[in-house]
């Protein structure tokens, strides 16, 4: 992945927060998932994204170069010069054992290949292909990370499930009953042996 990241001049929250709008090649920064498992908290907005090692080395990658840009602008945003290994030492990885930790909103797309679902009348575990907007940087007083949004997420259904399904489907002439007296005659006359 070619990365051309530029963090903006952070911008102070009424929670005492600071947040630095992140994009690049000059847009939104936007990351497609393979299919995976999503755990949705419906009462906090937050979700657990279960990530493949390819994609956690990817984000990996991004945190890095966040790292280094926070450091190279830190005296400038802050008033005072952070190293890259102080800057390594306070970030907090939003990755914890290959589950990336996310938020949604009402805005965020659940959709399937036919029907698209309010976050109502999604389960709170799903699977799927996620498109997640990395928005930006917060920084606390102690720490920052990167805030990885949901815009949209395409339900798959578990293949796996196979067996749950009926391969043979009823017709409607198997609700009929037997009127051909021939025919019931035989089958009355049919023994196993």
């Amino acid at each position: 992945m070619d990365l051309n990241l530029k963090l903006f001049h952070p911008i102070k929250t009424e929670k005492e927060i600071f947040f630095s709008k992140l994009i690049n090649d000059d847009s939104e920064f936007f990351m497609q998932f393979n299919k995976n498992n999503l755990v949705l908290n419906k009462e906090n907005f937050k979700a657990k994204l279960t990530i493949t090692d390819s994609e956690v080395s990817q984000i990996k990658d991004i945190s890095d170069e966040v790292i280094k840009l926070t450091s190279l602008n830190s005296e400038t945003w802050f008033g005072k010069f952070i190293s890259v290994e102080d800057c390594f030492s306070i970030y907090k990885n939003a990755i914890v054992d290959n589950v990336l930790h996310c938020f949604f909103d009402d805005s965020t797309m659940f959709f399937s290949s036919k029907d698209q679902f309010s976050i109502e009348d999604v389960e709170s575990e799903l699977n799927g292909i996620a498109l997640l907007n990395c928005v930006g940087v917060v920084y606390t007083k102690t720490s920052f990370f990167l805030r990885w949004e949901i815009s949209q997420f395409k339900i798959k259904s578990d293949k796996s499930n196979v067996q749950e399904k009926y391969l043979i489907k009823d017709l409607d002439e198997h609700s009929r009953s037997l009127k051909d007296e021939n025919l019931i005659k035989k089958i009355e006359d049919i023994t196993l042996f």
